[in-house]
């Protein structure tokens, strides 16, 4: 497609972006000097009615509406057996990109991404459309911050059959994003939407999906039974207003959930003025759940208090012989060093009973580890004053390598700042899966291989136009090969693509335009034969696109060469024999009759004086019509020489 002119309007470049279903390129429109997204249906898909409808349906769906945080259309077309929508082109990137680049984003970021995404979703659902397929990758961030909504690709009108479509095309939508009543089939409505928006909020607050597992069917299993870990569990920084606004979008039961975009928007509205919650309006069923949570939480952060009274104890016990014995030696000491000596001790011991060892000099308190990424972990060590450690290693299907799973001493226990806190660290899935990285750029690529326990290995370059740059053409292991844990994965991946610009092939010889084109890394895509006046025969007299203008390296370019013809000068008088007689003459030129003259004239004697062409020397039969009916024919010879 790069290269491309759609409808004479849309310069088409680089590949911005794919799916399963089409291929997105940026592009320049030439009528408005913008530029412009273009969404390119694949042509294995041409003649697929279903695939076909969707992509209808998307038009027609962002048709439809218009606001500052979806998406524009601007048109739609089809060329050469390619639909095509043409769309607001965004300079910027996927919200699914800025999390793989910087993790958990902070509260603030993410309520203000979902409210615009709640106001986007607002508008959508007033159009009585479902979107279905809510998730990171088709939320835009500009680089003013503004957030759209795209991708209306399996959008459903909401008065229609909204089911979850599964069978030889796969299911529609996103097996992490999609709600427990599309994982069932069912119908998907309003709060389906609102739940996928839950969980791409509970991925920007822990800069992962709530549910992962090794095939789509478990990870759907999981929608359906598994309860929403809290945010607060994996960033300690994640407020409880968000915790519960986000338990609320995830409930299982679509009524308990939002039911429409304005409650949830509120709602994160109320988040930013009181952190601490307490105001979301949760159904008696739901509430019990977070209860029963929240006692989970409070019994466990008990049973780790008694724990460290325990130790406070034991020390405190140990501590008291000692005493007694040094007591005993300083009995014929002044009473007034004794009571001293007492009076420090007893104070000694009160600051342990009522504050802790961690009050102590020398002493801290552990920090909350578990959940951060080693590097995280390290950092909010330091600054205790704590060195950090290694105990072991583990493996775990869902949890992020790097991640924290354990920590020893346990959060809030009083530890020495001389001593090092031990971690366990997660290796990820001890036999990972190959994942398909193939459309993904180099870092997303690096991103996918180290969530999936994998190492990158070497990288080779290789140039391809269509690309873009830094696009995985080409990986080392096939998609769902399994592997070891820290497998290395070769690449292979497009270099930047080198422009090219057109010469000036004006007057040479079509051999020395190819030969010149060749010289500039440009190949000459066809030839065409024409005859015109300035140049001489065999020269080139016209080129596209035009010299100086720029093509990706072995771009195309096509030319006009002059050819010879054969002239013939054809002067007549011919006596019209009635008024209003259609006049027609024609060249009879191998085999095909080429009209040169044709009109209504009046009775009496007509002069015509013509100068004709042919490609071919040779003679040729002028014939004379008057209405249907021939009036004459004669033969004349065309030569070259006559020019």
């Amino acid at each position: 497609m790069t290269g491309q002119c759609l409808m004479g309007r849309y310069l088409v470049g680089e590949k911005i972006g794919e799916g399963g279903m089409a291929v997105v390129y940026k592009a320049h429109d030439l009528r408005t000097g913008r530029a412009v997204a273009i969404k390119c249906l694949r042509q294995e898909y041409n003649q697929d009615e279903e695939f076909l409808l969707r992509f209808e349906r998307e038009a027609q769906a962002a048709a439809l509406i218009s606001h500052e945080n979806l998406i524009d259309l601007y048109d739609v077309g089809m060329q050469d057996n390619t639909h095509f929508i043409v769309m607001e082109y965004v300079d910027g990137l996927t919200l699914k990109s800025l999390i793989r680049e910087q993790g958990a984003l902070d509260n603030y970021t993410a309520i203000s991404i979902a409210r615009q995404m709640c106001l986007a979703l607002k508008l959508v659902h007033g159009a009585k459309i479902i979107h279905r397929d809510i998730k990171s990758q088709n939320i835009l961030l500009d680089r003013k911050g503004i957030a759209k909504l795209a991708d209306f690709g399996i959008a459903r009108a909401a008065d229609s059959n909204t089911h979850t479509i599964s069978g030889d095309k796969g299911v529609l939508g996103s097996v992490h994003y999609f709600s427990p009543e599309q994982a069932r089939g069912e119908r998907a409505t309003q709060s389906s939407d609102l739940y996928s928006l839950g969980v791409v909020l509970f991925e920007m607050i822990t800069g992962r999906v709530p549910f992962d597992g090794d095939t789509a069917v478990s990870i759907a299993l999981h929608h359906l039974h598994t309860p929403v870990p809290s945010v607060r569990s994996i960033n300690p920084n994640a407020t409880k207003a968000l915790d519960e606004i986000i338990h609320k979008a995830m409930e299982k039961d679509p009524a308990a959930r939002y039911q429409d975009a304005n409650a949830f928007y509120n709602d994160l509205c109320m988040a930013l003025v009181y952190p601490e919650g307490g105001f979301i309006q949760i159904t008696s069923a739901s509430e019990e759940k977070f209860k029963e949570a929240e006692a989970r939480e409070e019994h466990e952060q008990s049973q780790a208090l008694a724990l460290d009274k325990e130790k406070k104890d034991e020390a405190e016990g140990t501590a008291d012989h000692p005493q007694r014995r040094r007591r005993r030696r300083i009995r014929n000491l002044p009473i007034v060093l004794t009571t001293a000596i007492l009076l420090v001790a007893g104070i000694a011991v009160t600051v342990v009973v009522l504050f802790g060892l961690g009050a102590m000099p020398g002493w801290t308190n552990a920090p909350q580890l578990v959940g951060l990424q080693f590097e995280d972990a390290q950092r909010r060590a330091a600054e205790q004053g704590l060195t950090l450690g290694v105990n072991a290693y583990a493996f775990d299907d869902f949890i992020p390598p790097g991640t924290v799973i354990d920590q020893d001493p346990r959060t809030g226990s009083p530890i020495r700042q001389t001593r090092a806190l031990r971690v366990t660290l997660c290796r990820g899935p001890e036999f990972p899966t190959m994942p398909d990285l193939q459309g993904l750029t180099l870092e997303e690529a690096q991103g996918e291989l180290l969530q999936n326990g994998l190492t990158l290995g070497d990288v080779q370059r290789r140039e391809d136009p269509e690309a873009g740059m830094n696009v995985v053409l080409d990986q080392g292991v096939a998609p769902g090969t399994s592997l070891n844990n820290g497998d290395s994965v070769s690449l292979v991946v497009s270099s930047t693509p080198v422009l090219r610009t057109v010469p000036d092939l004006s007057g040479r010889t079509e051999e020395d335009a190819r030969l010149r084109l060749e010289a500039e890394g440009l190949t000459l895509a066809s030839v065409m034969n024409e005859h015109v006046t300035g140049y001489e025969v065999g020269e080139v007299f016209r080129q596209e696109p035009e010299p100086g203008a720029s093509l990706y390296e072995g771009g195309e370019v096509t030319i006009w060469v002059n050819i010879a013809v054969a002239t013939y000068h054809y002067q007549s008088e011919i006596e019209i024999p009635e008024d209003d007689t259609n006049v027609r003459i024609y060249v009879e030129d191998e085999g095909e009759m080429k009209m040169i003259y044709e009109e209504l004239r009046p009775k009496g004697t007509f002069s015509i004086d013509l100068d004709l062409e042919s490609p071919t020397e040779g003679f040729k039969t002028i014939l004379v019509y008057f209405g249907e009916t021939e009036s004459s024919r004669e033969s004349v010879f065309f030569s070259e020489d006559a020019q």
